[in-house]
């Protein structure tokens, strides 16, 4: 029987999300230099690279969490979702 809070669930939720948050970072980076980004057209960021590149792979990796954490609850079904934990 599956369960939503289980140490199984941590690498099913983190591992795609990491492989996918890399790739994704890898093939935008190779479009854009961090050194152009700008405030919504206006300042320079002001981040150095190795920044931009830390700071963009942990949100991508945030989102790409939540959506498979969001895929793995969708695919529990109610017997699992409406379980007493107690027993």
């Amino acid at each position: 029987m599956k369960r939503l809070a289980t140490a199984q669930s941590a690498p099913r939720i983190l591992w795609p999300s990491f492989l996918t948050a890399g790739g994704l970072e890898s093939m935008l980076f190779a479009v854009i230099e961090p050194a152009d980004l700008r405030w919504f057209g206006g300042e320079p960021f002001g981040w150095q690279a190795p920044a931009v590149y830390t700071a963009t792979f942990f949100l991508f990796w945030a989102f790409f969490a939540a959506s498979s954490a969001l895929t793995l609850l969708l695919s529990l079904g109610p017997t699992e979702i409406n379980r007493d934990p107690r027993f």
